[in-house]
């Protein structure tokens, strides 16, 4: 059990400040890697036009690092030691200090390997946008995302991210880091590879404004703060993108298993509404986003409280947030007009993990543990009264899937970016009245196509996309869930306005414009059984893309292992149903007016981990029928 450092939260930043002290004079609690003075250039393996060179920042020699406009990574691989690889086993990640000095922005990452195939992604990497003039730290986590053995560490990677126009960067240090031997503050048993984690007191409060230590680690990225009274007040500056203050977290983070969320104050003095941002994260890559977030408009001399829930983004679904390894907590406002002040207090974990399940749902966790048989009336009609016509009866009779309803790839070429998976028409497998989804580790192009992408993980899908679509009614499959962890199943409608429309596939099916995306079952198997999440998505993918829904919905097991999962459609309302039980409903005047098509596939990324369980593949999404009916008196 995570051991408690505070009764009160004097206790928590006096420990803390015992702990960085400690750790910052401990044997081993860093090492440098790199020696700027002595560093031999010439040794460095140079990427994609950088160029290496001895330097001086501030009357201290440096690592001048250039590099041109690209369209590549450009940079460098730092010379292995004697032995070909770094053993830093007593240390829980890596440091590296830079100083963008070039006239542009930069995203520099930093990447430390293992031995093997780079297809199979044995490394960790760390990232940090940079301003022209702005320094930072780059950090990688040892065991953030794979689980990389720090004790054979073959090669460390300083790169950028494709640079918009040529750069120039200094290196003050490389160092390894972590908590070496330092002995201070009792603290919750690190996990292998990682830095302790501290848990917060009863009252969840997780900064002491009135704690010089704990204002001293606060860090503004294009804001200055300061404190008054036991607030904090924060100017946020006018034509940043992204302007934030970060809160202090103790090293290797929070552990927040015990609350729903994290909460602030918010005061806006001024006189204008603000919308301001918070979010919170998990050690990972950025392009990965492990992080949670919310926002909330607070008008002019207002106060509001900011209010994160772990697992969901602006009140839907959102990354499957670890609470237990919270790395980093800021507020930010996205492109202020002009400076802007706001002020804080009350930083600090709330309620339960029950608590953070939103009323939209009509289940709880406990559900999970409760055995369910499903009526008999199941899959011969809706849950609800109505004179209703069954419109699509889909057995998967025989030992072909029926090619007059469904089609085995999208109506537009792949891989689906920020996936793991391609698809291909023989995972899709009809046998014994059974459709099967299979997902495999095995390398190939996107439908088998030469000319599109390559994955690592192939997967199957069935789709109705000008073949089938319906406008309200109720839809219903039963279906049977892989267990692999990193899979995510999903059964869902996408907008078709007809070929009699005119339109091409793009704006056919678009979300915009009446229309929205609709997830009768999502599941990311990560979650283990009996839990799902309802949602819809509309007015695109882009800037304007808005959703709704929920990731708590809960529902126990069955003696056969099958689940049936509805959704019944009505003008400004979405009900989902979980074998014939009521479990979610959702009224709202956007709710979609434009026909949907079925799909149902086997995702990778994106959403669910990428840490998969290859071990435990093949897997299998088994469908055993797929029904809709439509009311007799919405029939053409």
């Amino acid at each position: 059990m995570i051991q408690i450092l505070q009764k009160n939260r004097q206790a928590f930043t006096r420990a803390a400040a015992l702990l960085l002290a400690a750790t910052a004079a401990a044997v081993g609690a860093q090492t440098d890697l790199l020696d700027p003075q002595t560093a031999d250039v010439s040794s460095f393996g140079l990427e994609h036009g950088a160029v290496l060179s001895k330097a001086e920042l501030e009357g201290r020699p440096v690592l001048k690092v250039e590099v041109p406009q690209s369209d590549s990574y450009p940079g460098f691989d730092l010379p292995r030691p004697a032995g070909g690889m770094w053993d830093l086993s007593g240390y829980t990640g890596i440091e590296v200090e830079i100083v963008n000095q070039g006239p542009a922005r930069l995203n520099i990452s930093v990447r430390a390997d293992n031995p093997g195939r780079w297809q199979d992604q044995p490394w960790n990497t760390g990232n940090l946008w940079l301003d022209a003039g702005q320094s930072g730290t780059v950090r990688v986590t040892f065991g953030s995302g794979f689980k990389l053995d720090p004790s054979r560490v073959n090669n460390i990677k300083v790169l950028v991210d494709k640079p918009a126009q040529e750069g120039v960067f200094f290196i003050k240090s490389i160092r390894a880091v972590g908590i070496g031997n330092a002995s201070a503050a009792p603290a919750a048993p690190a996990r292998e590879g990682q830095d302790a984690v501290y848990s917060p007191a009863i009252d969840g409060i997780l900064l002491d404004l009135g704690d010089h230590d704990a204002i001293q680690r606060m860090r503004y990225h294009d804001s200055r703060g300061r404190v008054e009274d036991e607030k904090l007040h924060v100017t946020f500056q006018s034509g940043s993108p992204y302007p934030n203050v970060q809160f202090p977290v103790p090293p290797g983070g929070w552990d927040l298993t015990a609350f729903g969320g994290v909460e602030v104050t918010v005061t806006n003095p001024g006189d204008r509404a603000v919308t301001a941002h918070m979010r919170v994260d998990n050690p990972g890559r950025w392009e990965d986003e492990p992080w949670n977030t919310n926002r909330i408009r607070v008008g002019a001399g207002e106060t509001e409280t900011l209010r994160m829930v772990f697992g969901e983004s602006n009140d839907a679904p959102g990354f499957p947030l670890n609470p237990a390894r919270v790395s980093a907590i800021q507020v930010f406002l996205i492109r202020p007009r002009q400076d802007t002040e706001l002020i804080f207090s009350g930083l600090k974990a709330w309620g339960t993990p029950g608590a953070a399940a939103d009323s939209a749902t009509l289940t709880s966790p406990a559900d999970r543990d409760i055995p369910v048989t499903p009526p008999e009336w199941l899959g011969q009609r809706p849950p609800v009264e109505g004179n209703w016509v069954l419109t699509l009866d889909e057995n998967f009779d025989g030992d072909t899937l029926n090619g007059e309803l469904w089609t085995t790839r999208f109506p537009w070429n792949g891989p689906m970016p920020g996936q793991l998976q391609r698809y291909a028409p023989e995972n899709v497998i009809v046998e014994d009245g059974i459709l099967r989804i299979k997902t495999e580790k095995r390398h190939g192009h996107e439908n088998n196509n030469p000319a599109l992408g390559t994955r690592e993980f192939t997967s199957g899908l069935i789709q109705s996309y000008d073949k089938f679509a319906q406008r309200y009614g109720y839809f219903e499959a039963r279906m049977k869930l892989p267990t692999a962890r990193g899979l995510w199943p999903a059964f869902w409608l996408m907008p078709d306005r007809g070929a009699e429309s005119g339109l091409n596939i793009w704006r056919r099916r678009d979300t915009g414009v009446g229309a929205m995306e609709i997830d009768i079952m999502e599941h990311l198997t990560e979650w283990g059984p009996g839990r799902m999440n309802a949602a819809a998505h509309w007015d695109g993918y882009g800037a304007s893309h808005k959703h709704w829904g929920t990731t708590h919905v809960f529902y126990g097991p069955t003696p056969d292992g099958w689940h049936t999962f509805g959704l019944l459609w009505e003008p400004g309302k979405l009900t989902w149903f979980i074998d014939g039980k009521k479990v979610v409903e959702w009224e709202n005047e956007r709710i979609s007016n434009v026909a949907g098509y079925i799909k149902l596939n086997t995702q990778m990324g994106g959403w669910a981990t990428s840490d998969v369980d290859v071990d435990s593949l093949p897997d299998f999404f088994n469908v055993d029928w797929i029904r809709v009916w439509q009311l007799e008196e919405r029939m053409p």
